[in-house]
């Protein structure tokens, strides 16, 4: 059976154009939660008000994403309940990552903006009848 967070972040990784990785990267081969041909990418998800970052993390991250053959290394923090999703990378790779996100078909900014119009209907219709 799959588990809430297992679908999650498939939903995840297809969001952002990412191949998962199977079993969550706890393979010998196949290490962190979702990939690129230029990104290796760890998803942290929480139905919490908070996401803990340890920087022990972030170096297991980047050792990982070179060992993968120089790929950059990316967090995703995503906070389920409210479905927002934050990317922390190095600065030094924001443009790579950028670039291989966009190259990827990203629209986050049209997803994002179709979500909050399903959200404020959903919250209050009374209010979509006035305007």
């Amino acid at each position: 059976m799959t588990s809430q967070w297992t679908r999650r972040e498939k939903r995840v990784m297809a969001r952002l154009g990412l191949k998962r990785v199977p079993m969550s990267g706890s393979s010998p081969l196949d290490k962190e939660d979702g990939k690129s041909e230029r990104i290796l990418a760890q998803l942290k998800s929480t139905n919490g008000r908070s996401v803990t970052l340890h920087f022990d993390d972030l170096q297991e991250l980047r050792k990982n994403a070179a060992i993968a053959g120089g790929k950059k290394p990316l967090f995703i923090l995503d906070f389920a309940h409210e479905n927002v999703l934050l990317l922390c990378m190095l600065f030094k790779d924001h443009e790579a990552i950028s670039e291989e996100l966009l190259r990827l078909e990203i629209d986050d900014v049209a997803e994002s903006e179709k979500n909050a119009q399903t959200m404020h209907r959903q919250a209050s219709p009374d209010l979509d009848m006035l305007l």
